[in-house]
């Protein structure tokens, strides 16, 4: 069917199509004897200032969509769970690559095509674009994830019109124009018959929104991590920093946001969001910078970083302190992320 070495035509383009990325290393290695599929070219590892992921680089002359899930792609899918799977193949029509976007399937063609959605690189590159650097041209930004952010606060914001995002995110009319026509190719939205978008996969975007947040987002908004001047547990502060925020304009997120929230978390630290200069606050808490302390200060962003539950006042929206927690990976964190979705931000995705 092919030749699993690197002097596979088809393979040697593709990844000369890669190599061609900004910012990305690419390393590949043929198919150990273990893994018998003919299809299986070989294990492709791309590497960006981020991250470094493997992929079950799967050679497919030509397909169907048929084909596709009903052969090779599932098969091998299923036999490898442990790592992710790209195609290669020789050309993919409009049809083809809007098939694979919508079901996720991360693709390379020796023509230009190229979609990867992974911690190392979010890239969807649809060949002959007129566009001197469409590599970069629908790479999720930190100007996308606030986008994402309010249409996972407020999915029938799409409704309404173009200028209620804009005032919502902050963010520029053509600009949100340009992503929600970006993100409809990369398979998050959906477009009506008469006009507008709906969100396709409301749990796939909150996934793409909190591995963006973790990886992107937050660093930008982060200002600054500090402990206090006198060791002190966290549960003797607690009351200062909630009565503080009641009269002040940040908001209360991370583990302190979310045992508000829930009643569950015995907290040990909080992220405070605030819109402004937050030099007073580290002065009345009595705080001194450190790399490990227990209260980290973000900037906001937009309109909408408040949880709009009148019954939970001055805390983060439940998306902003979900990721927080599961950006820990840990059990403890995980058990209460669990509960404010389930508490707050399942119904967001019912009613998407």
């Amino acid at each position: 069917m092919h030749t699993t070495s690197k002097t596979n035509p088809l393979l040697k383009k593709c990844l000369e199509q890669l190599t061609r990325l900004p910012n990305i290393q690419v390393n590949f290695k043929e198919a150990p004897k273990i893994w018998s599929d003919e299809s299986i070219a070989g294990l492709l590892t791309i590497t960006s200032n981020t991250n470094s992921i493997d992929y079950i680089c799967i050679i497919l002359e030509s397909f169907t969509e048929e084909d596709l899930f009903l052969t090779t792609y599932q098969s091998i899918s299923e036999q490898n769970k442990e790592y992710k799977q790209i195609i290669i193949t020789s050309y993919l029509t409009n049809s083809m690559v809007e098939f694979l976007l919508k079901e996720n399937i991360e693709f390379i063609d020796a023509t230009g095509n190229i979609y990867l959605n992974s911690q190392a690189a979010y890239v969807f590159i649809r060949a002959g674009l007129d566009s001197k650097n469409n590599a970069s041209l629908f790479q999720i930004t930190s100007t996308t994830l606030q986008i994402i952010y309010i249409l996972l606060k407020l999915p029938n914001i799409l409704e309404a019109s173009l200028e209620e995002l804009e005032k919502a995110s902050s963010v520029p009319l053509e600009v949100i124009q340009n992503n929600l026509e970006n993100l409809y190719y990369l398979g998050y939205l959906e477009r009506k018959r008469k006009g507008g978008y709906w969100i396709a996969n409301y749990t796939r975007l909150l996934e793409r929104w909190e591995m963006g947040y973790i990886e992107c987002l937050r660093q930008e908004l982060l200002l600054g991590t500090f402990t206090f001047q006198q060791k002190r547990k966290f549960s003797e502060v607690v009351p200062s920093i909630i009565e503080l925020a009641s009269h002040s304009k940040f908001l209360i997120g991370g583990e302190l946001g979310a045992a508000i929230a829930t009643d569950y978390l015995y907290p040990q630290s909080a992220i405070i969001h605030i819109p402004g200069n937050y030099q007073s606050i580290v002065n009345k808490l009595n705080l001194i910078p450190s790399s490990q302390g227990e209260i980290i200060f973000l900037q906001q962003f937009g309109t909408q970083n408040a949880f709009s539950d009148n019954q939970v006042g001055n805390i983060a929206d439940p998306l902003l302190i979900h990721a927080e927690l599961i950006k820990e990976n840990n059990d403890r964190l995980n058990s209460t992320a669990n509960r404010l979705f389930d508490k707050y931000i399942e119904d967001r995705r019912q009613n998407a």
